[in-house]
């Protein structure tokens, strides 16, 4: 598994590495969220969404396992619908024999519903203020509940310069009481799309020292190309006035976008 977690770029990640594993003649598992038009855009093997059926099949082994789970008085009997929704995309990624799995974390980390597996690479790609009525206010909060998806003795990419700011505190406190190392990246591009590239590189790179085909890391352009998602900058032209659609949903995001755009 690759465990994805931050503010923003999780997907754009998420699909960078998973399309350059495919590419690499894996077959890969990809899990994200939110969807736009298809709730079946969550759940892809090899770049492809899932078909209806496959998913209508995990989510019935899902609820049959909360059924039991009330009739047993367990606690997965209190399984929230991304629950149910997080274990039908594993139900369809064993079924689909993928060899690995990028998993992207819906809110936070710690508590996640992707958290029920540990990620033999984790990624930190960035953390905001976000969702600060449930990770908590400040920066240092929030970090701590992204970063501690990772495992013990785990390895967890970095989407940032080492520095000695609060976040890049948290993950050394994290990295250290884990038993774990982190990789940061030696420098930070410029652009939200550099940032996310060179973090996916650096990410396949902890998946080639795990056994994973070293030249994942060395994707090109048009891996780039099919990695891209809906609502990310996408870019529209309705009869002379262009559109763009992005979900940007924190200031920086905001920021860059306007960056991207000057």
């Amino acid at each position: 598994f690759i465990h994805v977690a931050g503010t923003k770029g999780k997907g754009s990640v998420c699909a960078i590495v998973a399309t350059a594993l495919s590419a690499a003649g894996i077959r890969c598992g990809c899990y994200a969220s939110p969807h736009v038009e298809r709730v079946t855009e969550r759940v892809r093997v090899d770049g492809v969404d899932v078909d209806e059926e496959a998913l209508s099949d995990g989510l019935e082994a899902a609820l049959g396992a909360r059924e039991q789970a009330i009739a047993e008085g367990t606690p997965a009997q209190a399984s929230t619908w991304f629950d149910l929704f997080t274990a039908a995309a594993l139900w369809v990624f064993s079924e689909a024999t993928c060899e690995w799995v990028v998993l992207e974390c819906g809110l936070g980390g710690r508590l996640d519903s992707t958290n029920a597996v540990d990620g033999d690479v984790c990624v930190l790609t960035n953390v905001d203020l976000e969702h600060t009525s449930v990770l908590g206010d400040t920066l240092r909060a929030i970090a701590i509940e992204k970063a501690e998806i990772l495992p013990a003795g785990g390895a967890l990419v970095v989407g940032f310069p080492e520095d000695e700011d609060e976040v890049c505190a948290v993950v050394r406190e994290v990295v250290a009481r884990k038993g774990g190392r982190a990789r940061f990246l030696e420098e930070l591009p410029e652009s939200f799309e550099g940032r996310n590239e060179a973090t996916a590189r650096a990410a396949l790179r902890e998946v080639a020292e795990l056994g994973g085909p070293p030249l994942a890391a060395s994707f090109d352009q048009e891996v780039l190309r099919a990695a891209r998602l809906k609502a990310r900058c996408e870019r529209f032209q309705l009869g002379e006035q262009e559109v763009i659609l992005d979900g940007g949903h924190v200031a920086s995001s905001v920021s860059g976008l306007f960056e991207h755009l000057d």
